[in-house]
C-alpha cells in the first residue's frame, strides 16, 4: 500500500512512522522548509523560543509508546519545576493565585463565599447531558454563573484561545464531560480517578518538555523517517477516483492508495475543493482563532512579580489584549530559556480578548505586549529580547455541532480513501494528536 501524508507536524510524522513500522510505503510532503508545523522551537542569541505548545503531560500512553519506539533517538525529557501547578488569574484588576487543591479552593482568598458554596454543591447537582451543550452552559449548570466566568472561561482561553460560549463541551473537553456521565459529578469523578491512581501506584501527570525544546520531537520523528520526508513540497489539490490523485505544485500527479491530511482545517478544505461540496462545507465549519505569541526577556531584577508558577490568565472583560502570560524560565528551570540573570516570558495575545490582533503592525503588537506585562507583573526597563510569532489561524475551534461534523466528515472522506489527522477533529494538544495518529494507524493497518 502506498500512502501520502500531507503535513510534517507531530501528527503527520507519527502517523507516517507507525505505518512504516507496519510495512507501508509512506511519503510525507511538507510545504514549509522545516518539520514541526506549529510545534517548533527557535534558538536565538541564547534564548529558547517556543513558537507553539510549551510542553506536554507525561501520562499519555500513545506518547510514551512513541518515545519508547524511538529508542535512543528519542529526545531527552525535562520535567517542569516544583511550582508549575501555581497559576494566577487577573480578577477585577488584581492578580490572584488560583487554588491548587480542594482545601485551597475552599479556604483560599481567590474565590468568593458564594463560589465556594457552589463548589460544595456540585456533587449534588443532578446529572444531565443536553445535546450540543456549550462549555459555558456545562460550567454554569454544574458550578454556577460566577465560577463559570472566573474559572471555566479562562481555562478555555488557556487551552483553545477561544470563546467558551461557542465551544461544544463533548468535543472540547470530553474527559470532563465523561466524569459527569460516569460519576454524576465532576468533583466526585476527579476524586475517584485520584483514588484509582493511588491504588495502582501511578504518579500524577507531570508537565515536560524536551532538551532543545518541543521542536526536538518532530525533528526526531523526521530523522527516523529519513528521505521519506520531502520538505518545500506543496500539494495543490486532491482529486477523486478509484485511487486518490494528488497534484503537486510542480505540476506532477501521483496516485496513491490512501491520503492522510495532517494540516489545519482551512488548508485541508483548499486541497479537497474538487471533492463533494459537503466536505468543504464541513471543514469550513471548523473556524480557527487568531493568536500572536510574543516572547520577551528582562533582567530578573526588572520584574517585581516573583514569577513563582506556570503563568497567568486574563479573562475577557479585564481590558487587556493579552489572554495569558507563561513564565517560561520558571516552568522549566532546568532548561536553558534565557542567558544567566534574565527571565523569559511568553505573552499570548488575541483570541476572544482581541480577535483583530493581526490587524496591528509588528512594532505595535510588541509595544502592547511590553506595556501589558509591565502593568500585570511590574516589569520595568526595556526588554532585553523580543520575538513575535503570528498565528492568524492558530487553534481550531470545536464549536457546537463539532462532534457531528467530525463524524460526517470522516465518513465522507473514507469513501475517497482520505483521512484527516491532527488538531482538526479530535483534540488540539500534542498528546491529543499523537493519540489520533495511533488510532488512525491501527485502523488503516490492523495487526
Amino acid at each position: 500500500m502506498k500512502v501520502l501524508v500531507v503535513g510534517a507536524g507531530p501528527a503527520g510524522l507519527a502517523t507516517a512512522l507507525g505505518l512504516v513500522e507496519r510495512g507501508v510505503d509512506v511519503t510525507v510532503v511538507e510545504r514549509a522548509a522545516q518539520v514541526g508545523g506549529r510545534v517548533r522551537t527557535l534558538h536565538e542569541r541564547g534564548y529558547t523560543i517556543e513558537l507553539g505548545p510549551a510542553g506536554i503531560l507525561d501520562d499519555a500512553p500513545e506518547t510514551r509508546d512513541l518515545l519508547r519506539r524511538l529508542g535512543p533517538a528519542a529526545p531527552r525529557t525535562i520535567l517542569a519545576g516544583a511550582n508549575v501547578s501555581r497559576r494566577y488569574l487577573l480578577r477585577d484588576g488584581t492578580l490572584q493565585a488560583l487554588p491548587t487543591g480542594p482545601l485551597s479552593f475552599l479556604l483560599g482568598g481567590a474565590l468568593r463565599i458564594r463560589e465556594r458554596l457552589a463548589l460544595l454543591r456540585e456533587p449534588f447537582v443532578p446529572r444531565a447531558q443536553p445535546n450540543n451543550e456549550t462549555v459555558a452552559a456545562f460550567a454554569r449548570r454544574r458550578f454556577g454563573w460566577s465560577l463559570a466566568r472566573v474559572l471555566a472561561q479562562p481555562m478555555v482561553v488557556g487551552v483553545f484561545g477561544g470563546d467558551y460560549e461557542a465551544l461544544e463541551m463533548e468535543s472540547a473537553f470530553p474527559r470532563v464531560a465523561e466524569l459527569e456521565a460516569k460519576h454524576g459529578s465532576v468533583l466526585r469523578g476527579m476524586q475517584a480517578e485520584a483514588r484509582q491512581r493511588q491504588a495502582e501506584g501511578r504518579a500524577r501527570a507531570r508537565l515536560t518538555t524536551f532538551e532543545g525544546g518541543m521542536g526536538a520531537l518532530p525533528r526526531a520523528l523526521a530523522a527516523q523517517l529519513g528521505d521519506r520526508v520531502r520538505l518545500s513540497t506543496t500539494v495543490t489539490s486532491i482529486g477523486p477516483g478509484e485511487r486518490p490523485s494528488v497534484r503537486l505544485a510542480d505540476g506532477t500527479d501521483r496516485e496513491v492508495d490512501h491520503v492522510i491530511l495532517a494540516a489545519p482545517p482551512d488548508e485541508v478544505a483548499g486541497l479537497l475543493r474538487g471533492l463533494e461540496v459537503e466536505v468543504g462545507a464541513l471543514l469550513r465549519g471548523i473556524p480557527s482563532t487568531p493568536i500572536a505569541s510574543v516572547s520577551l526577556a528582562w533582567r530578573r531584577d526588572a520584574i517585581r512579580h516573583p514569577l513563582d508558577g506556570f503563568g497567568l490568565l486574563v479573562p475577557r472583560g479585564e481590558g487587556y489584549k493579552t489572554i495569558g502570560v507563561l513564565f517560561m524560565s520558571s516552568i522549566f528551570p532546568d532548561a536553558v530559556q534565557a542567558p544567566s540573570g534574565e527571565v523569559l516570558l511568553r505573552v499570548m495575545m488575541g483570541g476572544p480578548n482581541d480577535p483583530q490582533i493581526h490587524d496591528l503592525e509588528d512594532t505595535r503588537i510588541l509595544e502592547i505586549a511590553r506595556d501589558e506585562v509591565g502593568a500585570l507583573l511590574g516589569a520595568t526597563a526595556t526588554p532585553t529580547f523580543s520575538h513575535l510569532q503570528r498565528w492568524p489561524r492558530a487553534i481550531p475551534q470545536y464549536t457546537v455541532g463539532h462532534a457531528a461534523r467530525a463524524r460526517s466528515l470522516e465518513e465522507r472522506l473514507a469513501r475517497h480513501r482520505i483521512s484527516v489527522v491532527g488538531t482538526s477533529l479530535h483534540g488540539v494538544g500534542v498528546n491529543d494528536v499523537l493519540r489520533d495518529a495511533a488510532r488512525l494507524v491501527a485502523r488503516l493497518v490492523p495487526r
